[in-house]
């Protein structure tokens, strides 16, 4: 299970992209967001895969996403908004 410490690398490369100190990205937050998480932030591109887990650790969710057209890698974060559904057992 990664832990918070072992993964502040996105964290680091998240502020890059923000100073404009890192990698070249193509889509801010609301931008992406508004794929709905389907289209690379680097090149654009549709073909996007998620790995098939969500990882979570102290209330923050993220899972890791790969672009099989220009190869970038980065992790959707996901915020816990309520639930739904809820069936209790007899």
């Amino acid at each position: 299970m990664k832990t918070r410490e072992n993964n502040m690398g996105w964290l680091e490369n998240w502020e890059k992209f923000i100073t404009g100190n890192g990698d070249t990205m193509t889509k801010t937050d609301d931008q992406y967001i508004k794929t709905s998480g389907l289209q690379c932030p680097s090149c654009e591109a549709y073909e996007v895969t998620t790995v098939d887990r969500v990882e979570t650790d102290d209330g923050s969710a993220w899972q890791e996403v790969n672009c099989d057209s220009c190869k970038a890698t980065w992790q959707d974060i996901y915020k816990l908004t309520g639930y739904d559904n809820l069936e209790i057992a007899k």
